[in-house]
This record gives C-alpha cells, sequence and structure tokens, in this order.
C-alpha cells in the first residue's frame, strides 16, 4: 500500500524513482509491467545496435532498470546526468549519462555512434530540444514544434533499430513500460 501510494502521487518525480530501483525483484515484477520485451530482444539480437527513444519526462530513465535487471548495463543515455543513475540506483552498473549540450557535445555523439555499431544500446528523448542535430517543423496540437532528429540520424548511420518506449502509470499504481515495434 505505501509502494502504490508513493508510486500514484509522486510518478513525475524523478528523483522519487530511486524507490522503483530499490524494489526487490519480486516487487519489480509486481509494480512494473513490461510490454514488448520480446521486441526489445529481437532487435538486439540484430547485432546493429538500438535506439531506445523515449520521450523527455522523468519516467524515461525507468526503462534503464529494467534492462539492467535483464543485464543490459552498457546502456549511453544523451540527455542525463550521471546523478540520475545514482538515483536510480545504477551508480555501479557501466551505463553512462552523456549531458547533451555540454563541452562534451561533439564527444557525446561520437560515443554513441561507436556503442551502437558495436551492437549497444543509445538511450535518448527523441523530443528533446538540445543537440547538435538539424531537426524538424512537425505540427503538434496546431502548432508547429521543433524535434530534434538525433535519434534518427543515429540510426540512418549505424543501422540500429529505433524502438520507441513508453513509460506510463495505471490507475492500481503500476508503471507500464513498453517497447514498441521499430521505427521504419
Amino acid at each position: 500500500d505505501v509502494i502504490h501510494n508513493f508510486l500514484v502521487c509522486s510518478f513525475m518525480r524523478r528523483w522519487r524513482h530511486a524507490a522503483v530501483g530499490c524494489l526487490t525483484p519480486k516487487e519489480f515484477d509486481h509494480w512494473v509491467q513490461v510490454n514488448g520485451a520480446s521486441t526489445f530482444r529481437q532487435s538486439y539480437r540484430k547485432g546493429r545496435g538500438i535506439v531506445l527513444a523515449s520521450l523527455h519526462y522523468g519516467a524515461a530513465h525507468l526503462p534503464l532498470l529494467y534492462l539492467n535487471r535483464l543485464g543490459f548495463d552498457e546502456i549511453i543515455t544523451m540527455g542525463g546526468t550521471p546523478r540520475t543513475l545514482d538515483l536510480l540506483g545504477l551508480g555501479e552498473s557501466r551505463q553512462v549519462m552523456l549531458e547533451v549540450g555540454d563541452a562534451r557535445g561533439g564527444l557525446s555523439m561520437d560515443m554513441a555512434l561507436r556503442a551502437l555499431r558495436r551492437g549497444g544500446i543509445v538511450n535518448l528523448a527523441a523530443d528533446g530540444q538540445i543537440g547538435t542535430s538539424r531537426g524538424i517543423l512537425v505540427s503538434f496540437h496546431g502548432h508547429l514544434r521543433p524535434f530534434k532528429t538525433g535519434f534518427a540520424e543515429l540510426a540512418v548511420a549505424t543501422g540500429a533499430d529505433v524502438l520507441p518506449v513508453v513509460v506510463s502509470l495505471d490507475t492500481a499504481g503500476r508503471v507500464n513500460i513498453e517497447f514498441l515495434n521499430p521505427l521504419k
């Protein structure tokens, strides 16, 4: 009951996602529902790398916990801070968070390209506004909104699959992580 109330009341607070990182495997399975895991595995088995295209909000980091529990701990996240890994309980993993737009901007893209060429995983917010990619204007609720194209540029340059990943909370307080089919 405490975990339920905590998740429902604090879902969008990134620092509070640390509670999910502290769950035992049994608790994690109870509170976190994952759909599309087979889609993720099929893409990973291709060996061309995966670009996880998430949305730009705190819950987007929760799939990293799930993947870490499966043994995928070499993930580069573009647009996060190393502190986020610590808060999620992943500070000892081999995951790397790179702040996009800092002095390592070009280095970030280079690291992502190398990881994908090795068949690795790169996580980024596909709706982000920061970065060096060109961007395109997309009609969004009646307004033109710029979207960066870095996720697509990485995929085109490496042949990696782009898997959208969506995180939501249901009315029972359970976290839902969904790996969608690769973008074509």
